[in-house]
């Protein structure tokens, strides 16, 4: 919600959208030698053609990854390197072939059912093509991005505002050409080249960046994940990829996913997708570990539940997330009292559940690690406490005198006797 806040309706940043490619030296400079090249091999033949191809392809890259970054929460124009242009090239191929599949299912129906409803068709898919190219970035699928199950629900959640943003790129694609009518009369061909060029490659990274600036601001509409922390606006902040932020990245795409099926009410394609891709190194992000947890709940797979409490725990331990821990772990133990969880891990619970005043749970926690571990070297401290709430918060100071005899004679040489000790004088007293 802090994300949500911080986002502009697009329609009142439009400015900003034509100032993007220039916030960042490197975006000019690719827009400027893909100009270059485009009039360097503006003549016929097979070999000029090729390289054309080859500079669109990079074009439609980077303008992909704008896209990204910016439905992530970026608005710095993405870095120019070797993974921007070349990893993963298939993404620029991808994009032309959904062109191809709408072309070639308008042919068809032409051909079969008549050419009216032919055309209806084409057109429906031409408005339908940025809200499949966000449902490809969105689910990570193709054939998940050409599911009209996907990508018309995606422009049904946006509503009005995507037939507005359809309209601002209706304007930005004709842009370009507009210019070479008016310029190609009166500039000698070399000069219309490369304006041209200059403006197709311009318009066309502000048109992938519109398109993920509304991802990004319908994010909780759609179901596209986001991380607060990687907000960040060229003006503020400049784009800094770390190891950690990779990893993020990585993260943040599972997760975009699993919202995605989440939205559709696909929970055991997004059990499947989870399990798939975090196989090898297991869960280590908070935020997907949590709605692992929720489907495992939802689906009522109750063993596999169990046996991720206690890695979940320990991630909503580390990130101090104390009613969070507290919750899970009351509703792991009233499903199965057998639930096998690490003793630091108890210990903390305890001690949270003792704070939030819960303390016959807490109490459960302390008594699982003596009958559970009872040689391990906590198990002294998990008496201790439970005496310690047994006298203070359950008013039964017998009890609490009894296990503080106990933890004398079994445990006589530990560090924790000078207060055992002080508290069965304060018991003798009372």
């Amino acid at each position: 919600m802090g994300a949500s806040n911080a986002i502009e309706p697009f329609w009142d940043r439009l400015p900003k959208f034509f100032t993007y490619p220039f916030s960042s030296p490197q975006s000019l400079a690719l827009i400027f030698v893909l100009s270059v090249l485009s009039t360097i091999f503006s003549s016929q033949g097979l070999i000029a053609g090729l390289i054309r191809l080859a500079i669109g392809l990079v074009l439609i890259k980077y303008s992909f990854a704008a896209l990204k970054a910016t439905a992530r929460g970026n608005l710095t124009p993405p870095k120019v390197d070797s993974e921007t242009i070349y990893n993963d090239i298939s993404q620029a191929f991808i994009q032309t072939i959904f062109v191809i599949i709408i072309v070639a299912v308008s042919g068809v129906i032409m051909a079969t059912a008549g050419v009216a409803l032919g055309i209806v068709f084409l057109i429906f898919g031409i408005i339908s093509f940025p809200a499949i190219i966000m449902s490809y970035l969105a689910t990570g699928s193709f054939f998940s991005a050409i599911n009209p199950v996907f990508f018309v629900k995606l422009m049904f959640r946006i509503g009005w505002s995507y037939l507005l943003m359809y309209f601002f790129l209706i304007l930005l694609y004709s842009a370009p050409a507009a210019l070479l009518h008016y310029i190609h009369t009166f500039l000698p061909r070399g000069v219309t080249v490369f304006l041209f060029a200059f403006a197709n490659s311009f318009y066309t990274i502000i048109f992938y960046h519109l398109m993920g600036y509304v991802l990004l601001q319908f994010h909780q509409e759609i179901g596209y994940r986001i991380d607060p922390e990687d907000f960040m606006d060229s003006s503020t902040q400049s784009a800094k990829k770390t190891e950690q932020a990779e990893e993020n990245d990585e993260n943040i795409q599972i997760l975009n996913k699993v919202d995605f099926f989440i939205k559709e009410g696909k929970y055991d394609e997004a059990l499947t997708f989870i399990k798939r891709e975090t196989q090898e190194e297991g869960i280590t992000d908070l935020a997907l570990s949590e709605q692992y947890y929720k489907l495992l709940k939802i689906k009522k797979q109750t063993p596999a539940l169990l046996a991720h409490a206690s890695p979940h725990l320990k991630m909503l331990i580390q990130a101090n997330r104390k009613e969070n821990a507290c919750e899970v772990f009351i509703d792991c133990l009233n499903s199965d009292n057998n639930l096998l969880i690490d003793p630091p891990i108890l210990l903390k619970l305890g001690s949270w559940l003792n704070e939030t005043e819960k303390p016959k749970e807490a109490i459960k926690a302390y008594n699982k690690i003596i009958k559970e571990k009872p040689k391990d070297q906590l198990v002294p401290i998990a008496y201790f406490r439970a005496a310690s709430i047994i006298n203070e918060k359950l008013n039964n100071p017998a009890r609490a005198k009894k296990i503080f005899n106990l933890l004398v004679k079994k445990f006589p040489n530990h560090d924790i006797l000078p207060q055992v000790e002080n508290s069965l004088r304060q018991l003798s007293r009372t």
